[in-house]
């Protein structure tokens, strides 16, 4: 994954405007439970290697302020995708815009302010971190090469609602497929992708009773039984509506597909291919990668 990172990096903006300086921008999408901690580890590892500086910043970290989602809840009282944070609708586009763009275009000297998300403040019910009243805990990126925005929800796009019967049987979802039309702004933003993505709602929802079940046996924090039914109930409709959407379609009319590697998770959440045709594009957009990192790594080899 690290290779092709480093090769979108060499591939530059997807405007075309020439400016080494700005920074990459990728979108990494992954369903809750698929390992990202297991995914992301080597990633930075592997950018490392290469002399790439990359900046992690995820979805979360944009939630709406505590007492912003506690106003979107009660003016939305029988909606209960938007009664916590995480779907559509619960995070602070301007916040996420302006942040965004702020280091894709972070210079040499400047700095950038990122935010960060305290999911148990408020006995779990999470707020952003007050910078002014904890400047300890504040977060700064200078310039970089790349950066990686991650979320379960990155390159679900707005769909027909009438035909959409995730959003027809599920009150509601009608509010967080509008929503979902103003993140279009931060889709924009992505000049490559990567799509992750499960067979189907279900299999998230084993992953998390898996994850939660051993939590549970070594004795650390999880979610109780009916803690992960509400789970189910508030993003399965989620996944239904968008994944395969996104699977098949990327993130259309923002990302050009020769820049998007997009794959499956099977149960065992190992990567899987659908279909010959895609698994010979694959392997070729792979190889493509290895032989301009590997000529890259022997110039650098060289010249040291």
């Amino acid at each position: 994954m690290a290779l092709w990172l480093d090769a979108q990096v060499d591939l530059g903006k997807k405007d075309g405007d020439g400016d080494a300086k700005r920074a990459v921008c990728v979108g990494l999408s992954l369903p809750q439970y698929g390992g990202k901690r297991a995914l992301t580890k080597p990633i930075q590892a592997g950018l490392d290697s290469l002399g790439r500086k990359c900046a992690f910043i995820s979805y979360d970290d944009f939630y709406l302020t505590h007492d912003a989602q506690q106003k979107l809840a009660s003016e939305n009282p029988d909606n209960i995708y938007v009664a916590k944070r995480g779907p559509a609708g619960t995070h602070d586009i301007e916040l996420g815009t302006q942040t965004l763009q702020k280091l894709i275009n972070c210079k040499e000297g400047e700095t950038v302010v990122l935010p960060k998300y305290d999911k148990s403040a408020f006995d779990g019910e999470g707020d952003r971190i007050d910078y002014e009243k904890n400047p300890e805990k504040k977060i700064e990126s200078g310039p970089v090469d790349l950066i990686l925005v991650d979320s379960w929800m990155l390159g679900h796009q707005p769909v027909d609602a009438v035909e959409s019967k995730a959003i027809a049987d599920n009150a509601g979802m009608e509010f967080v497929n509008e929503q979902l039309k103003n993140y279009a702004q931060w889709d924009e933003l992505y000049d490559a992708a990567v799509l992750i993505a499960a067979s189907d709602s279900n299999t998230v929802f084993e992953w998390s009773k898996e994850e939660e079940k051993a939590k549970w046996e070594a004795g650390a924090s999880s979610l109780s039984v009916d803690e992960l039914k509400a789970l189910g109930d508030r993003f399965n409709p989620c996944y239904d509506a968008y994944m395969e959407n996104m699977a098949k379609n990327g993130i259309k009319d923002q990302v050009a597909p020769e820049r998007t590697l997009g794959f499956k998770l099977d149960t065992g959440k190992e990567p899987v291919v659908d279909g010959a045709e895609a698994s010979v594009e694959m392997m070729t957009r792979i190889g493509q990668i290895l032989v301009r990192s590997t000529a890259k790594i022997e110039l650098l080899e060289y010249l040291s």
